[in-house]
């Protein structure tokens, strides 16, 4: 299978998901059955009101993005499947000093079967057609009335909820969930697609641990850089401190260089698809 990783190179708006999306095309045009993939996202409940709201009203969680990687997408893929884990934010965004906690307000953790056998829900919890189980994990402020009644039928469809009361409970959580949600839904789609293009959050170097990359691709206004996966790679350990933290794309670049640079040009948001598919085969030489 071929797969390519887009980070950003900035921490925002790097152009992340339209290069995704008009590499899936381009990947699609050449007969190829391809699938994006967004191992973690976020969306902000007063900034993306209008999509968390759409979802959530039929007891599911996704944002735009994964919306958009779904449209270029072999086939009719579950949003869930292109984004295992999905936290929805508070605002303002930041650490509550008390708790050590992230303030966000829930995260949905999709868990998906694999094997035969394995697409029978567990313990009669109603699940989607493809047999995952929903997983969810809210913090001490999360509260089921007034404004926040949006979210029941997201709890009514869970297998399971657990709170997370400070930052020691949440890491138990995202050792025992987040990384197995992933790599479920990775294999899963590994096993039906010809490509994958994962599509990594914010300027985090590695958004998930996914081995024999044939390419990264790190975008940012005006150019587009590409790199060896191996030496990328080699270069996130090397970033890496030595306490548990994520890798910012920052960090790597300062020891990497990119094997080569494409340059573009500011378009109107109609275009850009198009626009960067023109240019997919000076990005994609050699790979």
């Amino acid at each position: 299978m071929y797969k390519v990783l887009v980070v950003g190179l900035k921490g925002v708006d790097s152009g992340k998901t339209t290069f995704s999306r008009a590499l899936l095309s381009h990947l699609r045009d050449e007969g190829l059955n391809v699938c994006g993939f967004k191992p973690m996202a976020g969306n902000n409940i007063w900034y993306d009101y209008d999509v968390v709201a759409k979802a959530l009203s039929k007891g599911r969680l996704y944002g735009r993005d994964v919306g958009l990687l779904k449209e270029e997408s072999t086939g009719d893929v579950p949003e869930e499947l292109i984004n295992p884990v999905h936290r929805l934010w508070s605002e303002p965004s930041q650490i509550d000093p008390a708790t050590g906690l992230p303030t966000f307000i829930i995260d949905r953790i999709t868990l998906w079967p694999e094997g035969e056998g394995d697409d029978e829900p567990e313990d009669g919890y109603e699940s989607g057609c493809g047999g995952e189980r929903s997983v969810l994990v809210e913090s001490p402020k999360v509260h089921l009335n007034g404004e926040m009644e949006i979210l029941r039928k997201l709890y009514q469809k869970a297998a399971e909820v657990f709170r997370a009361e400070d930052a020691n409970d949440l890491n138990r959580l995202v050792e025992a969930y987040y990384g197995s949600a992933i790599r479920s839904a990775y294999r899963r789609i590994a096993k039906e697609r010809d490509a994958v293009v994962v599509e990594g959050y914010s300027d985090a170097a590695l958004p998930a641990p996914i081995s024999g990359l044939d390419l990264v691709v790190g975008v940012e206004p005006w150019r587009i850089s590409v790199f060896d996966p191996e030496r990328y790679r080699n270069a996130v350990k090397l970033s890496a401190p030595a306490y548990s933290a994520e890798v910012s794309t920052g960090r790597v670049t300062e020891l990497l260089r990119p094997t080569r640079v494409v340059e573009y040009q500011p378009s109107s948001p109609h275009e850009r698809v198009d626009r960067l598919k023109e240019m997919m085969d000076q990005v994609l030489e050699g790979s």
